[in-house]
């Protein structure tokens, strides 16, 4: 690595932490060939961060709410009628919930086009009201820069500049904006799905496809690095033929319960499986605190039961036990609840909080979410999109 200064590409991973609820969010964005010469201006938060990155490989510093985002400002919530709304059949629209900007008609600044979420406030029969602030307009934030490596850059000349920190930010905080929303409405939730025919008939073929690129994968066992010990008793729930935990040998044991025997099999994590179908019985067949600690990996957007799932997983676990759920954006559409495909990312992982909160079982949330890396070149998917699948993860531990 090479020392960094305004010759230098560097890779940086920007963290930013934060709280609300009860909740503890990190973030997490790597940034790829960061441009000291072009991504940096006088006077900037990234100004000082870079010039701390010249004595230490890490820079941290606690940011006052309206800082890094826009402060908020009442002027951005204001009422339309709906006749400035570009609804359509598919579009069902629910308070405090978020949607692209592009579908307000006639407001300054709004053009087709434009995706950056907006929350809808309220909405009666003539009338939505939009309010347009950064969901993280009210948070302290706690911002840190690591500085991973750097190289000296070719010569250049012009080039476009990249907000790094505006593309950390794209997404945070509507988690906790929606997560009341869905507390409040969770029994009014439908878990309707496409296909409505049993699980077992879906599953029954093998599937040993990777739902994830490599470097994704990466992220998400680094993820579960950082939850578990060594010698943990683990429950891989709705496993398949990956489970994405680190070296199988630190665990005591690892048990799979899922779908299908032989993708199950061929899962070098596992050292035993039960099938078992949640939809059919969310009632798990183990003794009460039988595991440390429980994962679900991929597969949360199936359940249709998904709070009486979470309760039994309080059950088997010892107390103190935690439990992870991660996904990212990939999924057999076919056995998803409709709900979770027209939800914007990061209001899956308000939905996954809300499935904690409504169990009652669980304290000391956690989320996390690990985006911004390219996407290996030898990756199938390459010519879809060079960025890696994001990964996304809610904890709770168990009351």
């Amino acid at each position: 690595m090479t020392d960094f200064n305004p010759s230098s590409l560097a890779d940086l991973m920007i963290k930013v932490a934060w709280k609300d609820q009860g909740y503890f969010h990190q973030e997490y964005y790597f940034a790829k060939n960061f441009n000291f010469y072009r991504d940096v201006f006088p006077g900037t938060l990234m100004k000082t961060a870079c010039d701390a990155l010249h004595d230490s490989n890490t820079f941290r510093v606690h940011v006052a709410e309206g800082r890094l985002v826009p402060p908020y400002s009442e002027n951005k919530v204001f009422s339309l009628p709906l006749s400035r709304v570009d609804l359509d059949d598919k579009l069902i629209v629910v308070p405090n919930r978020f949607y692209p900007r592009q579908i307000l008609k006639g407001v300054p600044g709004i053009f087709k086009g434009n995706f950056i979420p907006f929350r809808v406030a309220g909405i009666n029969e003539t009338h939505l009201t939009a309010d347009l602030n950064h969901p993280l307009s009210l948070k302290e934030l706690d911002l840190e820069f690591c500085l991973l490596d750097s190289r000296i850059r070719s010569r250049e000349r012009g080039g476009a500049s990249t907000d790094w920190l505006e593309m950390a930010l794209d997404g945070p905080g509507i988690q906790a904006a929606v997560f009341n929303g869905f507390v409040c409405a969770m029994d009014a939730l439908t878990f309707e799905r496409k296909d409505p025919g049993r699980d077992v008939d879906f599953y029954s073929v093998d599937r040993l496809l990777g739902h994830l690129d490599d470097q994704a994968h990466e992220n998400l066992v680094g993820i579960y690095q950082d939850f578990f010990g060594d010698h943990d008793a683990v429950l891989d729930l709705m496993a398949g033929w990956q489970s994405h935990l680190p070296d199988r040998t630190r665990f005591s044991k690892v048990s799979g319960l899922g779908m299908n025997p032989h993708e199950m099999d061929k899962n070098p994590c596992l050292t035993d499986f039960l099938v078992h179908d949640l939809n059919e019985s969310p009632v798990l067949p183990y003794e009460d605190a039988a595991f440390d600690h429980a994962i679900c990996s991929l597969s949360v957007e199936y359940l249709t039961s998904p709070v009486a799932v979470f309760k039994e997983v309080a059950r088997v676990l010892k107390p103190g036990g935690r439990f992870i759920v991660s996904f990212s954006n990939r999924w057999f559409p076919e056995k998803s609840i409709s709900l979770w495909e027209n939800l914007h990312e990061f209001e899956r992982v308000g939905l996954v909080m809300a499935y904690f909160a409504a169990s009652g079982c669980f304290n000391d949330f956690e989320t996390r979410s690990v985006r911004g890396y390219p996407r290996p070149f030898d990756d199938p998917h390459i010519n879809k999109t060079h960025m890696s699948d994001p990964i996304y993860a809610v904890a709770g531990t168990v009351i």
